[in-house]
Parts: structure tokens; C-alpha cells; sequence
């Protein structure tokens, strides 16, 4: 696990090929996704690392309800009584009412690829099997500084899945975008911005669509979902995505 202070008080963590966000204000901490389920002791690890503990937490806010993002949510809510939020279009996925994502159907047939058969493994390792739907999640609309600690402001980001939100801490210059737009390949681990591969969306057509609702924010830094840090503007990001399509 590695942590960098990308800006004043925002925490990158990067851990099991998969990175969440913690963003202090004060005493208070907002964590930005939740990791694989067995990440837990990690999420509480790298909150010990900058000084805090899961009772600091304000809240969990989600970019998205994939199991590698929401892992460990449902044992923050329950342990430690911290509420769990996320755009209102994907309460549904989060409390496991409906699926979007990544079928066995698409990978079975595809093990044979050394990519393939890395992805649909790895998660073995760290509680994929084991992921819990959340028994209560804290809904909001997007536009609006959510009440947490650093008060990130939420954009939706339809496409990867329903519900995807970035979140904009514009006094921070930072922009956490989840998987709307990632930084790394997660079948080549090239390295630079653009969208998932057509596989992981749920709308590849929509995924592509909502980078527009990126490019006009001010931002200087991208931290994703996975993938290192992008030094630049959310308009430079988006256009090197598009490039790559």
C-alpha cells in the first residue's frame, strides 16, 4: 500500500491494483470508495497512516458499486456505524438489486489469455467471492457540495455504471474520477487517461458521452479509480482518452 498527499489535505492510497481517496478537513475524514472486501484492515491502516481512525470518518462516498470500489462499505457502515453515500442512480447496484458489469460469459471463453486469466483471478485473492451488498446507502443528486469533510461536489458520470459520480474538489484543484476515467490499461498497464475497455461499461456509448461533463472543470490533478496520478486538466485528460479510442 502506498499513500501520496496529491494536494493540501487529499490522500491517494493505491493498493490490490485498485485506489480509493481520503480527503481531511480538520478532525474530519471523507473516504472516497471502499476497496476490495478484503481491504478493510488496509482502509484502516492508511487512515492510521496520516493520523486518523475509522471513528474520524464523516462518511464513504462511491464513485461506483463495482466489488473492487464498494468492497469493504458495507463492514465500514456496520464496525463503525459511518454512513455510506452515493449518487441515486446507483443505490440499486449498491444494494445488489441489479448487476452491471463485467460478465462470466465474456471471460469464460477468454481465459486463455494471459490478461484474461490475470484479471479474473486476481480478485480470488482479495474476497471478490465475498462482496456484500449494502443494507443501507445515503443517496444525493448530483451539482450540490455534499456535506462531508473537503464538501467534494459530485458530477455523474453515466456510463461505466448507472450511477457513476466524479467528484470535484475544485478549491483543491483535484478531480477524483473513479472508473469514468482511469489512468492505467487494466488488460496492457499502459499507463495515461482514458476510459475503461468496452467490457467493464455497462454503456460503452454513454462512458465515452459523459467525458464531456469532465473537460470544462478546473482542475490541475485526476486521481482514478486505478492507475498513478495525472498532472494536467480535466480537459487535456479527456482529450488524450478520446485520442486513444
Amino acid at each position: 500500500m502506498e499513500i501520496f498527499e496529491v494536494a493540501s489535505g487529499v490522500h491517494h492510497v493505491t493498493a490490490s491494483k485498485v485506489n480509493w481517496q481520503l480527503i481531511v478537513d480538520g478532525d474530519a475524514v471523507t473516504v472516497v470508495d471502499a476497496g476490495w472486501p478484503w481491504d478493510y484492515k488496509r482502509i484502516v491502516a492508511s487512515l492510521n497512516r496520516i493520523g486518523h481512525t475509522p471513528a474520524s470518518v464523516d462518511s464513504v462516498i462511491l464513485t461506483h458499486a463495482h466489488v473492487d470500489h464498494i468492497g469493504a462499505a458495507e463492514k465500514l457502515r456496520a464496525k463503525h456505524d459511518i454512513p455510506i453515500r452515493a449518487q441515486e442512480e446507483e443505490e440499486a447496484l449498491a444494494m445488489g438489486r441489479i448487476l452491471e458489469g463485467m460478465t462470466a460469459g465474456y471471460l469464460i471463453p477468454r481465459l486463455w489469455k494471459p490478461s484474461v486469466f490475470r484479471f479474473a483471478t486476481a480478485p480470488i485473492s482479495r474476497g471478490g467471492s465475498f462482496s456484500k451488498p449494502l443494507g443501507e446507502v445515503a443517496t444525493f443528486k448530483e451539482g450540490i457540495a455534499l456535506d462531508t469533510a473537503g464538501r467534494p461536489v459530485p458530477v455523474h458520470v453515466p456510463g461505466h455504471t448507472s450511477g457513476s459520480t466524479a467528484y470535484l474538489l475544485e478549491d483543491r484543484g483535484v478531480l477524483i474520477t473513479g472508473d469514468a476515467l482511469v489512468t492505467i490499461d487494466l488488460w496492457s498497464n499502459k499507463v495515461g487517461a482514458r476510459v475503461m475497455p468496452a467490457q467493464f461499461n455497462h454503456d460503452h456509448d454513454q462512458t465515452i458521452a459523459s467525458l464531456d461533463r469532465l473537460r470544462g472543470l478546473q482542475a490541475s490533478l485526476i486521481v482514478s479509480g486505478h492507475g498513478p496520478l495525472y498532472e494536467g486538466t480535466p480537459k487535456q485528460a479527456v482529450e488524450e482518452a478520446l485520442a486513444l479510442l
